[in-house]
């Protein structure tokens, strides 16, 4: 019998880094603020102590950000609805662009390595889907007509994707030199 470990496995700590994404995604989406924010937290720790390192930081630090203006301006020009009781954006979809800030310079960074186009298309295509699901899934609402917040959202994070491949490629030589 073979046990297989992550040495078998060389993309291994990609696939975690993904897996635990979308795990982390569903749990805030489907659950509680209190468990959202102990669902990242846990995720975040484990990125610091086994997989990341510090250099990650200003690209976590960039998304978590523009993500926050982002997904707070969609719900301040009455676009989205995250059901939330504040203004900006809900704790809980803070997490989840936490979340998403841990798999730029890890799992994402597959994609920048494809290129301009595919870098936007892979943002024009996977972020409205995510902001449909979580419709569906009754963790927000459309306020706007469906379509046309689709694909407003779809060309901003094509360009998001963008600005987080330009930082990503600028932020990658000190990254590589730190693990």
């Amino acid at each position: 019998m073979m046990i297989f470990t992550p040495g078998h496995f060389p993309n291994f700590p990609l696939l975690l880094n993904f897996l635990l994404f979308q795990f982390g995604w569903f749990a805030c989406v489907l659950t509680p603020v209190t468990t959202s924010v102990a669902v990242t937290m846990t995720i975040l720790i484990f990125h610091f102590l086994i997989m990341g390192n510090r250099k990650d930081l200003p690209l976590l630090l960039l998304c978590i950000s523009t993500g926050f203006i982002f997904d707070s301006l969609l719900q301040i020009f009455g676009l989205m609805d995250f059901r939330g009781d504040t203004l900006f954006q809900p704790v809980w979809l803070t997490c989840l662009w936490v979340l998403f800030a841990i798999t730029i310079p890890h799992s994402l960074a597959v994609f920048f390595q494809f290129g301009k186009w595919f870098c936007f298309a892979s943002g024009f295509t996977s972020a409205p889907l995510s902001y449909l699901a979580g419709v569906k899934l009754d963790a927000a609402s459309f306020a706007y007509n469906q379509t046309h917040t689709l694909i407003f959202i779809g060309i901003a994070w094509g360009l998001l994707m963008l600005l987080y491949r330009q930082a990503w490629l600028r932020y990658q030589p000190a990254l590589l030199n730190a693990q």
